[in-house]
């Protein structure tokens, strides 16, 4: 594709996400594109599941993405940047970890996200992490800083500074703070980054390859989709649904996440027969 076509579907992004392209790049306008984004690009690993590849060629996941598509943290954060580019700014895409449910060993460089400078001073610009996910640009050195991100469960997030790790992101749950996911303080290189991804796309060991994870941010909670277990979560209220059949799931997709399940049955009904076998046997 040329410049043409990638200026194409950067405008047809920013109209999905409902902001100007181009705007401007105060931390105040930066604020508002990453919500809005957060808001309108569903996290999700069809293609993964599907065993298909993944490119983090940017007009390729833009192109995705105006097939009414997401993606996991690597496709969303590229996009992220190519619009944030648009803007005038320069963002550099990061390597961490993630320490969610503290695992017993270190875990891999599995997650990407982008780094940017806003009126002389950087924030980390996630816009490609699941659940507890921060829902705010994050200064990047003002370290032990609480910061109230608008969860609506009343649990701050921080950043603090890890000797071996770089950054690590921290949210106060249930009054203890609970490791999210490490940053590591320099750029990688974009060679780490293909091969994380490559990682996370083909590797049996990768979870998104036995699982469907999809998300989606609202004003004042998120909706996941784990397996064939639905949550919404507004506020502090939580309701769970339990996808049954394969046109559910195809309508919970299409109507709560915007995505188009299209060229994914396979996976999707694999999905959803393992899930119910899973649930049939804890019940017994």
């Amino acid at each position: 594709m040329d410049a043409n076509n990638e200026q194409g579907l950067l405008t047809a992004l920013a109209q999905r996400i409902g902001v100007p392209n181009g705007g401007g790049k105060s931390l105040l306008a930066i604020e508002e594109l990453r919500a809005a984004f957060s808001m309108a690009i569903p996290y999700e690993n069809l293609s993964v599941l599907n065993g298909d590849s993944v490119s983090l060629t940017p007009v390729d996941v833009l192109a995705k993405f105006a097939q009414k598509r997401g993606g996991y943290c690597f496709e969303l954060n590229t996009a992220f940047a190519a619009l944030l580019g648009m803007r005038g700014l320069d963002p550099k895409m990061h390597l961490g970890r993630v320490w969610l449910r503290d695992p017993e060993q270190v875990p891999p460089r599995n997650h990407g996200t982008n780094v940017i400078e806003i009126e002389g001073r950087s924030y980390i610009a996630d816009v490609g992490f699941g659940g507890r996910a921060p829902r705010c640009l994050i200064p990047l050195f003002d370290f032990e800083t609480e910061i109230d991100d608008g969860d609506a469960l009343g649990e701050p997030i921080r950043a603090i500074e890890d000797e071996e790790f770089g950054v690590m992101i921290q949210r106060r749950i249930e009054g203890i703070w609970s490791n999210q996911y490490s940053l590591e303080l320099e750029p990688a290189y974009p060679s780490d980054i293909n091969s994380a991804n490559h990682f996370q796309a083909s590797s049996q060991t990768s979870h998104f390859r036995h699982h469907l994870f999809v998300g989606r941010f609202t004003i004042k909670g998120r909706d996941g989709l784990f397996d064939n277990r639905l949550t919404y979560r507004h506020g502090s209220d939580t309701e769970i649904r339990i996808i049954s059949n394969f046109g559910e799931m195809c309508s919970v997709l299409e109507e709560v996440f915007a995505i188009n399940p299209a060229g994914h049955e396979q996976a999707l009904e694999l999905v959803i027969e393992r899930s119910l076998a899973s649930l049939a046997k804890k019940s017994q």
